[in-house]
């Protein structure tokens, strides 16, 4: 594994020489705590340099006891390609296709140029690929949320994160649309004792609610509907998942809901958990959400990373095709016909891409253009012909949901040098990595659990 000196000038490479463009670089560290700040230099021993409004002089950390580095960057993010290319290791890479033959794929990404990407290193290609508007990202400051009076001193805000001791509950409007993506990571101290409440009218006084809310506590998950009418509470989505499983006391959560067919889908930590079907026929109509800690005084717990977005049913879709008998190539297209062969070429034509797929059950290759087709998936490579795994504990995150896991990086005034195991030595502009981080660290120690007090 690289030392913490090449570690971290990689992530140099975002703030040296551009400190004017980068604006509250958040650093987490190894042992669970955050700063804020601009990272200015490092020095030959590993030293890392932060400036912080919070801080007179300029913070030296040791490069080890950094994990991560997320930058936010003063222009706008440009346009991305509507295509993600998946690699054999999970990868993902925002391009646009230019040509497949039977060796190798040539695409254009738009932070790391021109690529050719061997075949036997692609999994999939998703097409279409909409970019979720981003409704609310957050939280920004305790200001923005409504808290009970008795208990709104529970509650703390720092480095975006909410933060209780002690049971209190904070409330704020978010305007999510008929169909949307919730987002949000836990984090407990002990045993978990979250009530998070969704699609929520948020109905002052109220005895009974129509709205969504996923409870979790040492028991497991359960999202569960209230209605103001017939039976007040009905399970939608139960989950045995106990707090064990998640040795990091940490968990991403994401809820997929499509108000116009009540049906609800459930993520944990990216993969795919449960679906269910609201019981109650019509869902609710609220936009509001409610963070509710159940946890005794002196216990804290945190929730952060709390976005809504608007749902796109066909890149939902991506995540669960069936991508048919894994020996084989499939194309699917966005009107949901399915082939099973093998992908023979992609070439440029009048209206833009057009891919030729020779099909299990006829003749004559098929010419599909590229607006037709959803996914493309590639034969799976047999196990004894697959390279040797390696280290890569380095994690670039890029714009446009990319992520590439490389074994070691440099910078220079041009950008970003980077080993990747499957595309090899690769040149990435600055501009185009929203954060840097050591996904191979362990989580630090926690307090030892206390017993979950009797509802």
């Amino acid at each position: 594994m690289p030392d913490s000196n090449h570690y971290w000038r990689c992530c140099l490479v975002l703030a040296c020489g551009l400190p004017q463009l980068l604006h509250a670089d958040d650093l987490t560290l190894t042992d669970g705590a955050r700063l804020s700040g601009t990272v200015r230099s490092i020095s030959g021993n590993g030293v890392v340099e932060l400036s912080s409004a919070l801080a007179p002089e300029r913070i030296m950390l040791k490069g080890a006891a950094v994990g991560k580095v997320e930058f936010t960057a003063a222009e706008p993010p440009a346009a991305l390609p509507a295509t993600l290319v998946e690699l054999a290791n999970g990868d993902l890479l925002p391009a646009t296709i230019e040509s497949l033959d039977d060796h190798s794929l040539s695409v254009v990404t738009p932070d790391a140029g021109r690529l050719t990407i061997p075949r036997t290193a692609l999994k999939s290609i998703q097409l279409g690929v909409h970019r979720s508007k981003v409704i609310y990202a957050g939280p920004k400051s305790l200001d923005e949320w409504i808290f009970e009076p008795e208990t709104s001193k529970n509650w703390t805000f720092a480095n975006k994160t909410l933060t209780s001791n002690g049971p209190t509950t904070a409330r704020q409007n978010l305007a999510t649309p008929q169909q949307f993506i919730f987002r949000f990571t836990l984090k407990w101290q002990a045993n978990p004792m979250f009530q998070i409440y969704f699609a929520d009218p948020l109905t002052p006084g109220a005895k009974a609610v129509d709205r969504y809310y996923m409870t979790y506590n040492g028991a497991g998950l359960e999202i569960k509907r209230e209605s103001t009418t017939g039976n007040r509470y009905q399970t939608v989505i139960l989950l045995a998942r106990s707090p064990d499983q998640f040795p990091n006391n940490q968990l991403d959560v994401e809820i997929r809901v499509d108000r116009r067919t009540s049906r609800l889908h459930l993520l944990l930590n990216g993969e795919p958990e449960a679906a269910g079907v609201d019981p109650s026929g019509a869902a609710p109509v609220g936009s509001g959400v409610t963070l509710r800690s159940n946890s005794p005084a002196g216990i804290t717990q945190e929730i952060s990373g709390i976005e809504i977005l608007e749902l796109d049913n066909a890149s939902s879709r991506h995540h669960a095709e069936d991508r048919g008998d894994p020996k084989t190539d499939s194309l699917i297209s966005r009107d949901e016909d399915r082939w099973g062969g093998r992908l023979t070429g992609i070439r440029k034509g009048p209206d833009g891409a057009l891919f030729t797929f020779k099909s299990d059950f006829q003749q004559a290759p098929l010419e599909i253009p590229e607006t037709d087709v959803s996914t493309i998936f590639f034969a799976q490579v047999a196990q004894e012909n697959k390279p040797a795994e390696t280290a890569n504990p380095l994690a670039l995150r890029l714009r446009g949901e990319g992520l590439l896991r490389v074994s070691s990086c440099e910078f220079s005034e041009a950008g970003i040098t980077a080993v990747h195991p499957l595309l090899g030595p690769l040149k990435i502009s600055r501009a185009g990595v929203m954060a840097i981080e050591r996904p191979d660290l362990k989580p630090p120690a926690q307090p030892t659990a206390k017993p979950e007090p009797e509802e």
